[in-house]
């Protein structure tokens, strides 16, 4: 968690105000393919894992633990950093990434099968390599050996 940003929330999470648990990195806008939130100042705060994990998706002003005091500085902070990203083209920007991930992810995942498929056809014929080297030192025959 970095200095600054726990200095700006008085070392406590910025919706329940609670200084004693451990922070963690909360995303005001979530990081998701819906939201498109951005890993950017104005966009992080501290909170307490319980807060973190009750706000998940939901937007954050509506934060269950979030008071008018809280909710005002968190505002101020993101207005300060301009966060203001352009959703609408950072979905489109996602929707595209995603797409290339899963075209690529897909590529590879078939050209390890096409690579794969000898090895194990031939896998219920063949002894494994371990038995196979032993023979060829010893010049005996290997034996095909069932599976």
């Amino acid at each position: 968690m970095n200095k600054e940003l726990l200095n700006r929330f008085d070392h406590a999470c910025a919706y329940c105000g609670d200084a004693d648990a451990s922070p963690v990195d909360e995303h005001v806008v979530p990081m998701n393919r819906a939201s498109v939130g951005l890993h950017a100042w104005g966009n992080i705060v501290p909170a307490c894992r319980p807060c973190n994990n009750a706000k998940k998706d939901d937007p954050w002003y509506g934060h269950p633990m979030l008071d008018e005091p809280r909710r005002e500085a968190i505002s101020a902070y993101i207005t300060e950093y301009r966060y203001e990203p352009d959703v609408d083209e950072l979905k489109i920007v996602m929707a595209k990434l995603y797409e290339l991930a899963d075209q690529q992810t897909r590529a590879l995942v078939e050209f390890g099968l096409v690579a794969s498929r000898p090895y194990i056809a031939g896998m219920h014929t063949s002894p494994p390599a371990e038995l196979i080297a032993p023979t060829l030192a010893t010049g005996e025959e290997a034996i095909d050996t069932p599976s």
